[in-house]
């Protein structure tokens, strides 16, 4: 075998194994696909009825517990979701971990993660979370717990969960 056919051989074989693994990450229920603020994930996790609005609420907030979200930081994220269109809405705010600027958004982040994990419904995650608390509201919208965002009072789950 000469050396060129040597080094096309190693070329295509190491291209080869680079899809393998690429398509093993990529299947679906894996892990979720972030875009900007937005992830689009086929979920994994415990049963949820994704007809059931409150359900997928509380396995999202049950699921943030769980990955070490502490009772103050849970009450300052609003989770709403639509099961017609089938987006969780994330509103509220994330205390930043750090001052500086490239991990000030860490938190938001992972919030999104999680809740694009939380349940097996096939959802997408719109996270309008911010590092930064909110400040006043307009009626008829109110304060929503201590996220610092203004809902109508029937959209606000922050501070109900367990």
């Amino acid at each position: 075998m000469s050396k060129t056919s040597s080094i096309v051989s190693v070329g295509l074989l190491f291209s080869f194994g680079m899809i393998c693994a690429a398509s093993v990450r990529t299947a679906p229920g894996l892990h979720s696909l972030a875009v900007g603020n937005s992830a689009v994930a086929e979920i994994q996790g415990s049963a949820t009825d994704c007809s059931d609005k409150g359900a997928v609420v509380q396995a999202i907030y049950a699921h943030f517990k769980k990955n070490g979200f502490s009772k103050e930081q849970r009450d300052r994220i609003n989770v709403r979701f639509n099961p017609r269109d089938k987006v969780v809405t994330l509103d509220g705010f994330v205390t930043p971990t750090s001052r500086r600027r490239s991990e000030r958004m860490a938190g938001v982040n992972k919030a999104g993660e999680l809740a694009a994990e939380a349940t097996t419904c096939e959802t997408r995650v719109d996270n309008k979370l911010t590092p930064i608390r909110g400040h006043g509201c307009t009626p008829p919208r109110v304060a929503c717990g201590q996220t610092g965002v203004c809902l109508p009072p029937d959209e606000c789950n922050a501070g109900k969960s367990r």
